[in-house]
């Protein structure tokens, strides 16, 4: 499943949310900067998927789609890569609390 989901894009087709894997926007590279990526969607007027940027593209530029705010630990189950400097990243923390002898987890996320 995750091997389909690395590669499919999530967008709306005759109005309903779809799974689609769409020859070379499988192959962008994701940006978690939302003004720096391009979105796809679908045109129902003239049946074809669009690549839409949020700005304009400079030549030679590359061309990258925002996955989602998502952390590495996710980043690496679902696309097999992490991000070295990820302000999505979060960790686990155990910190023995309450009733003795069960710890409870707490997600810290940096800011």
């Amino acid at each position: 499943v995750s091997m389909v989901l690395s590669r499919a894009v999530n967008l709306q087709v005759h109005g309903e949310a779809q799974h689609a894997i769409i020859p070379l926007v499988d192959m962008l590279n994701h940006t978690h900067v939302s003004r720096d990526a391009c979105r796809v969607r679908y045109n129902d007027d003239v049946r074809a998927f669009e690549l839409v940027a949020s700005a304009p593209i400079d030549a030679g530029a590359e061309v990258r789609l925002c996955y989602g705010r998502k952390g590495n630990s996710e980043l690496l189950a679902a696309y097999g890569f992490a991000l070295a400097a990820n302000e999505c990243d979060e960790a686990l923390v155990d910190v023995p609390f309450g009733v003795a002898g069960e710890p409870t987890m707490l997600s810290m996320q940096k800011l």
